[in-house]
């Protein structure tokens, strides 16, 4: 458990400047050999929440074929299969048709994609449970003088929210970050065979300033990090102090003296949040 919460703290903050396969290494190194297994179907299973999403994507072009263009039975095959096999009377039954199923494809994916997300979401924390309970055991074993020598906010900090970000934000952010990759090569490959020169136009006129963006959103991401891994500690100390020292605060009327201190680390938290 030490070992593991070494690594974890020595690559903190690292773990922003390096390449996707390595973050990727990283995750894989910190989750232990009982979640390895369902990290990986959870992997394969945003690959096909990906084609999903594409595929949602893709059901909208047929609905606006028939609404934009004329004469799309004569025009296009499966329009014309579709009219036939059905015995359509006219086009306007053809548009209701397509929408129609444009809608269930919708309602399916979206269920499709809600059970992945409740899967993935359950796995994270379920992850979080087991390095609270491990780190638990872990200050347990080390006795008495540990936990008469450690700042009790830090550690509650540690057991509750250092394990908590551990799981819903590195572990499950990257899975999330995973399936935009998917989902934006997917896109960039299908562009790519349907027009190359539109794939170029954009990677000229987008990613020049999605690349500044992202240094400037990386770079005061860490910082904020930063901010209110400084300012958690000192919050969860004065509401300790606040409810455990209620005699002490009454007899020395100093009420305004700590809700102000509270309010003061309460804000500066809001404000980095």
């Amino acid at each position: 458990m030490n070992k593991n919460k070494h690594y974890i703290e020595s690559n903190s903050k690292e773990f922003s400047n390096v390449l996707l396969y390595k973050r990727f290494l990283i995750v894989l190194k910190l989750v232990p050999k009982a979640f390895k297994f369902r990290l990986l179907l959870i992997g394969f299973l945003l690959i096909i929440n990906s084609v999903i999403d594409l595929l949602g994507l893709g059901a909208l072009i047929p609905l606006f074929t028939v609404l934009l263009e004329d004469n799309v039975v004569n025009t296009y095959s499966w329009a014309r299969s579709i009219y036939d096999v059905f015995g359509m009377a006219d086009e306007r039954q053809l548009i209701i048709f397509v929408a129609v199923i444009l809608l269930l494809v919708i309602i399916l994916k979206n269920i499709l994609s809600l059970m992945i997300a409740r899967h993935n979401t359950t796995f994270a924390y379920s992850l979080y449970k087991h390095y609270a309970i491990k780190m638990h055991k872990y200050y347990y074993s080390e006795g008495f003088t540990f936990f008469k020598n450690q700042n009790s906010n830090l550690v509650v900090r540690d057991l509750k929210y250092a394990t908590n970000q551990f799981s819903s934000a590195l572990v499950l952010g990257f899975l999330n970050l995973f399936n935009e990759i998917v989902v934006l090569l997917l896109i960039l490959g299908f562009m790519a065979l349907y027009d190359l020169k539109i794939l170029l136009l954009l990677t000229i006129t987008v990613l020049p300033p999605f690349y500044f963006f992202y240094r400037w959103v990386r770079l005061k991401s860490i910082e904020i990090g930063k901010t209110k891994a400084e300012i958690d500690p000192t919050t969860f100390q004065y509401m300790y102090q606040s409810i455990f020292g209620y005699i002490d605060i009454v007899i020395s009327g100093s009420q305004n003296s700590i809700r102000s201190k509270i309010s003061n680390a309460l804000k500066k938290l809001a404000k980095a949040e």
